[in-house]
């Protein structure tokens, strides 16, 4: 029943994955533009390089300070797109919202948004290419972003408490952002489930994820890193019963807090 979205929320980076890029949405870095080509796709290498084991010669070049150019080639965009969707399935037609950077002859960034169920992702993927085989160097979450009337709900994590949510109802609008605080010492994941039926959120704090009721459905779960924080974005949620747990590097339950989207807001017009 439990499975993890690919992505889950770099405030700071995942260690040892070197590659300090700072990349505003759509393309805002680019001081230029580009419109070369690669070469076709002869290979896709889609998991990432762990350079803290790789020695610095081979390490990417790639540095805070590196600007890049957008690209507006339409065969390069869909090339990259083309490789983002292979190493991210999850993606698939639903990608949107597609820029393309160029970092020198055989380095680029793609930063795109999908919908994985209801939950709204945007990640940034670094890719090298050489003899045409391309090979992920880089995964990195972003805040994804609505058109939709959104409400933003605070959750925090750890701590003594395990979980507090803020509000703990509300009518229902067309979007749901959480902001997400990570009180503990230790990296913490957040994970949001509708709820088919009543469900004593007391009763699954020290159970492990696997075992949770079947009247519980994932929408979604992101990990946040000790001392960090991040959001999460949902959009097209039901009316009803939500169940968001706090959930701790061995998938047991923390602790739980009950949330309810109720039905929308009658103005009386």
């Amino acid at each position: 029943m439990f499975s993890r979205t690919h992505f889950s929320t770099l405030k700071p980076q995942v260690a040892g994955i070197a590659l300090a890029i700072t990349i505003g949405l759509s393309g805002t870095v680019a001081a230029a533009q580009t419109d070369a080509t690669p070469s076709p796709v002869a290979d896709i290498s889609c998991a990432v390089i762990d350079v803290s084991a790789t020695p610095e010669s081979e390490a990417s070049p790639v540095s805070e300070e590196m600007s890049g150019e957008a690209v507006t080639d339409e065969a390069t965009i869909a090339l990259l797109t083309d490789v983002a969707t292979t190493c991210n399935p999850d993606a698939g037609a639903d990608i949107t919202d597609v820029a393309v950077t160029q970092y020198g002859d055989d380095l680029y960034g793609i930063e795109y948004q999908y919908m994985h169920g209801h939950q709204v992702l945007r990640v940034l993927e670094m890719y090298s290419v050489e003899h045409d085989t391309w090979t992920l160097r880089q995964q990195k979450s972003l805040s994804p972003q609505s058109d939709e009337d959104t409400i933003t709900l605070s959750a925090k994590i750890g701590g003594d408490t395990g979980i507090e949510v803020t509000p703990g109802s509300f009518n229902i609008v067309g979007a749901m952002r959480v902001n997400i605080l990570n009180r503990d010492a230790s990296d913490l994941s957040l994970a949001v489930f509708s709820a088919t039926d009543d469900v004593d959120v007391a009763s699954l704090a020290g159970q492990n994820v696997a075992d949770l009721p079947d009247t519980l459905e994932l929408q979604g779960e992101m990990l946040v890193p000790a001392g960090t924080s991040g959001d999460m974005l949902f959009e097209g949620l039901a009316e009803g019963s939500y169940v968001f747990v706090a959930l701790d590097a061995g998938d047991s339950v923390i602790n739980a807090a009950p949330v309810t989207i109720e039905p929308p807001l009658d103005l009386g017009l």
